[in-house]
């Protein structure tokens, strides 16, 4: 399937809980999940801003994180966010 055929409501949540994820394949599928589905999606640009309430928790989660390839993986999902935010 491709980006659009992804329920973006359900799924873009449940992935940024993925991004304190440490264990393999995990935390590659979240955190590359994470960026197509930001830049792919059609859907992104509308959806995205009225989901913000439901990612920011797993978010600054994610930063807090002791482990620092989570905060780095945390980190490269702020920027698509907040473009998307606008």
């Amino acid at each position: 399937g491709t980006a659009e055929d992804v329920p973006l409501a359900r799924a873009l949540p449940l992935i940024f809980e993925g991004l304190r994820e440490s264990c393999h394949p995990l935390a590659l599928l979240a955190r590359q999940g994470a960026l197509r589905l930001l830049d792919e999606h059609p859907g992104a640009k509308d959806e995205v801003p009225e989901l913000l309430p439901q990612l920011v928790a797993p978010l600054r989660a994610a930063l807090a994180d002791a482990d620092d390839d989570v905060v780095r993986a945390a980190l490269a999902v702020v920027a698509p966010v907040a473009a998307l935010s606008k």
